[in-house]
């Protein structure tokens, strides 16, 4: 029975399962299966064979028994995969925190799907994107020359930027660039912004191909960003390590007073409460902001490179690690 991988249903996470896969089949030739939400980069590639019917969201639904069923009747094992792992927890040793690993998610998703060696921290080439019909979406790829993206908030507290800094961002940009905000339409609506929050993914994929650069917190939108080759200014959280997400060409501003904990995998950022208030993110300053912009204005970003890596086959089983995430700690019982 062949495996059947699918992931979260967030951006990020099936982007680097995309890069992954991409991996596998410049090595050995052959198209692993992927399943998920209908997500746009599935549908364009030639190198995966895509389940659309096989998304997380699916397996938790009412009628995940039947999909998970319906996967197996047609001869795939579906298999979950996460890119953190699991440290279990004395003294009983029955309840766990997941913990982050020293590879980029790409190649930790490689290892959890069985290959090893050589690893490009890379996406493949995005060609002939489609927009949707979306007014806003033309005016900005129409009317503005010189743009920046921007994002505020975030879906975990850790990572998320406060309204009240991404709004001084907005105010030193605006002066030379379009300003254009995206990102979930539940994020705070920025002032003097192009207001493209909500839209589609391949259309946020077409703003962000034309666009000067990023700057947001770790996220889908970083990843995207890098899969049509847009740099990024990246307000780095502490709470993951840098190895994690980072891409050649991008920049990375991490606040100078943080605590460290959660990336040494002393502390579950996700699951455990802050002693310290998320300062690993929100200590991140305008003055710091500012000077970095003043370092792209001078010096612009990095080179791409090469980014190689190497995966160390580590196969997952099934939906074994979903149900150790549910094993995980909530922040009601955590402790350490």
């Amino acid at each position: 029975m062949k495996k059947l991988f699918f992931t979260w249903d967030g951006i990020g996470d099936n982007l680097c399962l995309l890069a992954a896969a991409w991996n596998w089949f410049k090595q050995s030739g052959e198209r692993p299966a992927i399943g998920g939400k209908p997500f746009y980069f599935y549908k364009k590639n030639d190198f995966i064979d895509f389940y659309p019917d096989l998304s997380l969201s699916k397996v938790l639904s009412i009628k995940g028994k039947e999909v998970i069923d319906q996967v197996k009747n047609e001869g795939y094992s579906p298999t979950f995969l996460t890119a953190c792992g699991f440290n279990y927890l004395a003294p009983d040793f029955s309840s766990n925190v997941t913990t982050w690993g020293e590879e980029h998610l790409i190649t930790r998703y490689c290892e959890r799907m069985g290959f090893g060696g050589k690893v490009e921290i890379d996406f493949p080439p995005v060609r002939n994107l489609n927009p949707t019909n979306n007014p806003r979406l033309r005016e900005a790829l129409e009317t503005c020359d010189e743009v920046v993206c921007i994002m505020c908030g975030g879906l975990q507290k850790y990572k998320s930027i406060a309204p009240s800094l991404s709004q001084k961002i907005v105010e030193l940009l605006e002066k030379k660039y379009v300003v254009v905000q995206l990102g979930s339409h539940h994020d705070y609506k920025l002032k003097k912004t192009l207001d493209l929050r909500g839209i589609a993914l391949e259309d946020a994929a077409c703003i962000l191909q034309k666009a000067k650069f990023f700057i947001g917190a770790v996220g889908g939108l970083t990843h995207l960003a890098r899969s049509v080759r847009c740099p990024s200014l990246v307000l780095q959280s502490t709470a993951e390590p840098l190895n994690l997400t980072f891409y050649n060409g991008n920049r990375y501003l991490s606040p100078i007073d943080y605590c460290d904990l959660c990336s040494k995998n002393f502390r579950d950022p996700q699951h455990m409460p802050c002693y310290f208030n998320y300062k690993c993110i929100r200590n991140i300053t305008i003055s710091q902001i500012h000077e970095e912009l003043s370092k792209i204005e001078t010096e612009g970003f990095y080179p791409l490179g090469p980014q190689i890596e190497f995966a160390h086959p580590d196969p997952a089983s099934g939906l074994e690690d979903y149900f150790r995430i549910l094993n995980t700690k909530s922040y009601s019982e955590a402790y350490f």
